[in-house]
């Protein structure tokens, strides 16, 4: 049994990537709402388009930066 359950918020970093992609659409697919950071928004935009309901995303331009996350994220938690 998994510990979290859908519709539960799910962090995906680097969801434009190869496994990043795959992993939040796994998870969409299993009715969680997903929220992606990337610094590639737009191409987000397009790939989880079926999913625009319960996927939003954050642009993080300095994925060194904690502060990115931090202040990218503070409207979704």
């Amino acid at each position: 049994m998994p510990a979290v359950l859908p519709p539960a918020k799910v962090l995906v970093t680097g969801a434009s990537g190869f496994i990043g992609a795959w992993v939040a659409k796994a998870l969409l697919e299993r009715g969680f709402t997903v929220i992606g950071t990337d610094p590639k928004g737009e191409y987000l935009k397009t790939l989880f388009k079926q999913y625009e309901t319960r996927f939003s995303y954050v642009l993080v331009p300095d994925v060194g930066k904690v502060s990115s996350h931090r202040e990218g994220l503070k409207p979704f938690f």
